[in-house]
């Protein structure tokens, strides 16, 4: 083969590799090239709401009043107007709300969200927060209405429970998403107001009866320091949680994740063991946050 020829061909080869690297990268792809796929315009929190959430100018434009208002008395007025039970369902605020925060969550937006959260009747907060919480399931806008529901001050979770009673009373299962979100943040309420859905009775009871040992020891804990909790209290919480994590429902064994993690002088091999190889992400992702309080 001449010189000539060799140049000729390497050429043609050179430029069909070329074609073929401008072809990966033009359509997403050049994580290939290099080992690892690389996401193509990851969509943003503002456009995913934009997608999902049909914008009410009414209730937006409200939204904007409270957040331009110079003086509080102003923005109590402006709020006053979004409370008009003539002006949509609360739970139609919700949806706004996350829209609203998710177009440019800066400080005076979430500022906004907070002085509607903080200030409106309990009844009404209740009704924004089932509006809200269905976000909670969405891997964009997950942030934003934890931000949200972050705000609602409900250490008891009673703000929280019209949404979860409403689900349970028509038969429906409470979003994963959201049932970790309650278990996360009050892991003992969230798990009597949770044990109540579960259908058979003898199954409640054992439920509740191993919570109430840990709750037992917890509370001599808190009341007395741990080395005033007596060993045998110590003992029967292990025993409740052994019986917990084994449950089917995800919640008991996330509850068993989130009390381990508040003491971890409660932790057993074989409880460690159980919930590392637990299938759920929920409960898996509360247990890589043990040494992270």
């Amino acid at each position: 083969m001449s010189h000539s020829r060799f140049s000729k061909n390497y050429q043609v080869y050179v430029n069909a590799l070329m074609m073929i690297f401008i072809a990966l990268v033009g359509t997403g792809y050049s994580g290939f090239i290099w080992g690892a796929p690389v996401a193509e315009n990851p969509v943003s929190a503002a456009t995913q709401a934009k997608r999902l959430i049909k914008p009410d100018s009414k209730i937006q434009a409200r939204f904007a009043g409270i957040r331009d208002a110079r003086e509080k008395q102003d923005a109590l007025i402006k709020l006053a107007e979004l409370m008009n039970r003539d002006l949509n369902k609360f739970e139609d605020v919700g949806r706004q709300l996350v829209l609203f925060v998710s177009q440019d969550p800066d400080a005076p937006r979430m500022m906004t969200a907070d002085v509607i959260l903080v200030s409106i009747p309990a009844g009404m907060q209740a009704e924004i927060i089932m509006g809200i919480a269905p976000f909670l399931n969405d891997a964009i806008l997950a942030g934003v209405a934890k931000g949200l529901l972050d705000t609602c001050e409900s250490s008891d979770l009673s703000l929280f429970q019209p949404a979860l009673n409403v689900q349970i009373e028509t038969g429906e299962e409470p979003s994963d998403a959201f049932v970790a979100y309650l278990v996360n943040r009050a892991p003992g309420r969230a798990f009597s107001i949770l044990a109540k859905a579960v259908s058979a009775k003898e199954e409640r009871l054992t439920l509740l009866e191993s919570a109430h040992m840990v709750a037992d020891y917890v509370w001599r804990k808190e009341e007395f320091g741990e080395p005033y909790a007596a060993e045998k209290s110590k003992r029967s919480a292990i025993e409740g949680l052994q019986q917990l994590v084994k449950s089917k429902v995800f919640f008991c064994r996330l509850y068993v994740s989130e009390m381990l993690r508040a003491n971890p002088e409660l932790r057993t091999a074989e409880l460690a063991k159980a919930l590392s190889d637990d299938k759920n992400e929920y409960v898996k992702a509360a247990v890589e946050k043990w040494d992270n309080k």
